[in-house]
C-alpha cells in the first residue's frame, strides 16, 4: 500500500500529462500507464503490444523499400537505391530504439513524473501552468491534424496499404520530438519559477526550512534533467545524425 500511495498522481498533473500521453499512445509505445489516479510502469501486455507494433513497422519498412527498388523505375538508379536503403535503416533503428526506450526506461519515466510532481507541489504558478496545459493540447491537436492530412494524402496517392502505413511512419518520430520538447519546456518553466522563489528565499534569511526545501527542489530538478538525458539521448543522437547526413 505504501508503494501505491507514493504513485498517486494529483489531478492537475494528470491533466497536464494527458495530451502528451495521447501522443505516446498514437505511436503504440507509451512511457508509462496512468489508471485510477496511479502511475505505474508499463505492464507485460503493453510491452508485448509495443513489440508487435514495432515488428509490424519494421516489416512494412523493409517491404516498402524492397517493392520500390525492385518493382519501380528507381531500380535502375544506384543513388536512389542507396537513399532508400539508408532511409530504411534509419527508420528501423528508430523503431527499435523507441520500443526499447518505452520498455527499458518505463520505471525511470515513472520516477521522473513523481519527482516532477513533488517539485510542482512547491513551485506552482497557476496561470503559467494553465498556459502550459493549453499549449500541450494545441500541440497535440496540431500533430493529430497533421497526421490525418498525411494519411489522407497517402490514401489518395497510393493504393498499396504499405505506403499508407509509411504515411503514418513519417510522423512517428516527430511525435517523440514534440513530446520531448514539451517536457523540456515544462522543466524550463520550473527553473524560471525557481529563480523567482530563490530571490524570495534571500529575504527570508531566518527561515531554515524554506531554504532546505529550495535546496531539495534544486536537487530534484537536476535529477529530472538527468533522467531525461538517460531516457532520450539515444533517440536524439539518432535524429541528429539523420538530419545532418541528409
Amino acid at each position: 500500500m505504501h508503494i501505491l500511495f507514493k504513485n498517486i498522481l494529483d489531478k492537475d498533473v494528470q491533466c497536464m500529462l494527458w495530451p502528451l500521453n495521447l501522443m505516446q499512445y498514437m505511436m503504440l509505445c507509451p512511457k508509462y500507464q496512468i489508471k485510477n489516479n496511479l502511475i505505474t510502469p508499463n505492464s507485460l501486455i503493453s510491452n508485448i503490444i509495443s513489440i508487435i507494433a514495432t515488428v509490424g513497422f519494421i516489416s512494412s519498412s523493409f517491404y516498402r523499400t524492397y517493392e520500390i527498388i525492385y518493382y519501380s523505375v528507381l531500380k535502375s538508379s544506384f543513388f536512389m537505391s542507396f537513399v532508400l536503403y539508408y532511409d530504411c535503416i534509419y527508420y528501423v533503428v528508430g523503431f527499435i530504439m523507441n520500443c526499447a526506450m518505452g520498455i527499458l526506461q518505463t520505471k525511470n519515466m515513472v520516477k521522473f513524473v513523481l519527482i516532477f510532481q513533488k517539485i510542482h507541489r512547491f513551485l506552482n504558478d497557476g496561470s503559467l501552468f494553465t498556459r502550459y496545459v493549453i499549449m500541450n493540447w494545441i500541440y497535440f491537436i496540431a500533430a493529430l491534424g497533421f497526421f490525418f492530412i498525411i494519411l489522407m494524402l497517402f490514401v489518395m496517392l497510393f493504393e498499396n496499404w504499405i505506403f499508407i502505413i509509411y504515411g503514418y511512419e513519417l510522423i512517428f518520430f516527430d511525435l517523440n520530438v514534440v513530446y520531448l520538447i514539451r517536457i523540456i519546456k515544462l522543466l524550463e518553466d520550473k527553473v524560471l519559477l525557481y529563480n523567482k522563489y530563490l530571490l524570495n528565499c534571500q529575504n527570508l534569511t531566518h527561515d531554515e526550512s524554506y531554504r532546505q526545501k529550495m535546496v531539495q527542489v534544486y536537487v530534484d530538478l537536476l535529477e529530472c534533467y538527468s533522467i531525461l538525458k538517460k531516457s532520450f539521448q539515444q533517440f536524439v543522437s539518432n535524429a541528429f545524425i539523420f538530419c545532418f547526413s541528409d
